[in-house]
């Protein structure tokens, strides 16, 4: 499960737009939009691309991508 809170923290702290983060993820708008409200699991190269494209350290990585605690995903 996708920890959707810290990944909108650090998609807000990137600046970046939804249509930015798209393309660099390499998904389409509407996917994006599903991936970040937890509607739709990260595939391991979409999680590179986030990683990347966030800015992301290999812990914040981990915290955001590898958490099993699902109570993180829907505050």
């Amino acid at each position: 499960m996708t920890n959707v809170k810290m990944l909108q923290e650090k998609i807000d702290a990137s600046g970046l737009g939804p249509v930015a983060l798209a393309a660099a993820w390499g998904v389409s708008l509407p996917t994006y939009y599903k991936l970040k409200a937890g509607e739709s699991e990260f595939t391991a190269t979409v999680i590179v691309r986030a990683t990347r494209s966030l800015g992301l350290t290999r812990a914040e990585r981990d915290l955001i991508f590898l958490t099993d605690d699902v109570s993180e995903n829907h505050e």
